[in-house]
């Protein structure tokens, strides 16, 4: 018997609203469930004193490594390599729905320097920063490396039996970087964000921990006449002031659609394996197909809920106003390594939105260790941080922090084998379900992700 709709949708992030604006435009009867009153999640961006800002920095990253493949059943958000091999399929999609442009290269904070960033850029300018006593070190360390095997070279961390995969991160980076360049850059950076030493993850996450793992031959050649270049990373931006706003045209694209039902603000949810029912508050639906979207524990009920895994770190986000006039340097992003200030990055966004008015809104990025509110050296801290990136203190108009109780996680395999088994714990009790987004895997938390996820959806229901 075919039940009153065809696919039931359950969440507020990108995945839910793209599977439902797909699934609608072929003509199925969905019912999108927001258990939010916004979507996109961080991607939609915070309102503070009636502006939009980004939670950070925010952006589209499509030249991503791997050759492109049409094979969209195939994709797997457990294979970190399959986002770049589909990363077309996003492309393609939101080009109906937002124009981008290229940022400018991320910058680094090094000493007194702002160079072009090695962190998230593949950039090596800040080695050219470095005394000659310590870029002598860096390469006696990497000649050292090079002359004896390395079972740790990055290069096996995709073999079967990788010892990359058991290996804590810092002994990992320490065999291809050398201790010199590991703690001059790698260690800190790593700290200042997850508030964690490097020791405590394996070297197989470095970059889900939010730090690279370079080749030892690549370092090694920048201190040569043949520096070996990198493949650029490419960060782009949208043609508007804030980078959320193409979700409200995919969401009204959505409202839009006559066989969507959208229901916003849905508490007291509860869904009914046995029958295909999903109820919320007063009201009741029958589904062939359930994708959901948010916590995978709200399935499984009060007494079957296995609790989210692991350990995740906490940020504090301040959002400013500045007057143009305040501002000393213009970049749209910019990274500190260093403990010197606590922020690990700032954003610009009206540069990266490509505007030219008197005022900029800017985004300040901490671990909330690293601040204390209730610091006798609180305003000094700060003064002094902002003025490491050129903001005069004096220019800047409006300040509001907030702060995202867990919002990163700390890879682990352990807190990895914990979601494996939730999922598919759910998988044997619900088996018309299909998780998307954060909720379908344990590294799936990329923009890139949870689109593709929601394309291979409305490919096998013949909706791409």
């Amino acid at each position: 018997m075919k039940r009153d709709t065809d696919w039931l949708i359950f969440g507020s992030g990108l995945s839910a609203l793209v599977l439902a604006e797909r699934l609608g435009n072929k003509g199925k009867e969905v019912v999108l469930i927001n258990p939010s009153r916004s979507w996109g999640g961080i991607f939609g961006g915070i309102g503070i004193n009636g502006e939009i800002y980004d939670a950070g920095m925010t952006n589209f990253e499509f030249d991503l490594f791997g050759e492109p493949a049409d094979d969209l059943d195939h994709y797997s958000p457990d294979r970190k390599a399959d986002v770049g091999r589909y990363v077309h399929f996003v492309k393609s999609y939101l080009s109906r729905f937002v124009q981008t442009a290229p940022l400018p290269t991320p910058r680094m904070c090094f000493g007194a320097e702002l160079v072009d960033d090695l962190i998230i850029s593949n950039r090596f300018d800040v080695v050219h920063t470095l005394s000659a006593e310590v870029k002598q070190k860096i390469c006696a360390e990497l000649e050292d490396i090079l002359a004896r095997p390395n079972p740790l070279h990055p290069r096996t961390k995709n073999e079967p039996g990788s010892p990359l995969a058991s290996t804590p991160f810092e002994q990992v980076s320490r065999a291809n970087h050398g201790i010199t360049f590991h703690d001059l850059f790698i260690e800190p950076i790593f700290g200042k964000i997850l508030g964690i030493p490097t020791r405590e993850i394996e070297g197989v996450f470095h970059r889900n921990g939010w730090a690279p793992l370079f080749y030892p031959e690549s370092l090694l050649s920048q201190f040569t006449a043949t520096p070996q270049s990198l493949k650029p990373t490419i960060f782009r931006y949208p043609a508007d002031p804030h980078f959320g706003a193409f979700i409200a045209r995919i969401a009204s694209a959505v409202q839009a659609l006559p066989s969507v039902t959208v229901i916003e603000g849905a508490k007291e949810v509860v869904v009914d394996a046995a029958t295909s029912m999903l109820r919320v508050g007063e009201r009741s639906f029958s589904y062939n197909r359930l994708a959901w979207g948010a916590d995978p524990g709200q399935l499984l009920g009060p007494d079957g809920v296995l609790r989210a895994p692991g350990r995740r770190a906490s940020l504090d986000l301040f959002f400013l106003s500045v007057k143009a006039e305040g501002l000393a340097h213009r970049f749209a992003v910019l990274i500190d390594p260093e403990t010197a200030s606590p922020f690990y990055r700032i954003t610009d966004q009206s540069v990266c939105a490509g505007e030219q008015g008197p005022e900029h809104k800017i985004i300040l990025e901490c671990n909330s260790n690293n601040w204390d509110e209730q610091s006798p050296q609180r305003n000094q801290r700060w003064e002094a941080a902002l003025r490491r990136y050129g903001i005069d203190p004096a220019a800047v108009l409006s300040c509001e922090r907030r702060s995202f109780n867990g919002a990163l996680c700390i890879p682990s395999h352990a807190q990895m084998e914990q979601f494996n088994q939730r999922r598919e714990r759910i998988a044997q009790t619900f088996s018309q379900v299909t998780l998307i987004g954060a909720a379908s895997g344990y590294v799936s938390v990329t923009l890139n992700d949870h689109i593709i996820q929601a394309l291979k959806i409305a490919n096998q229901e013949g909706a791409l």
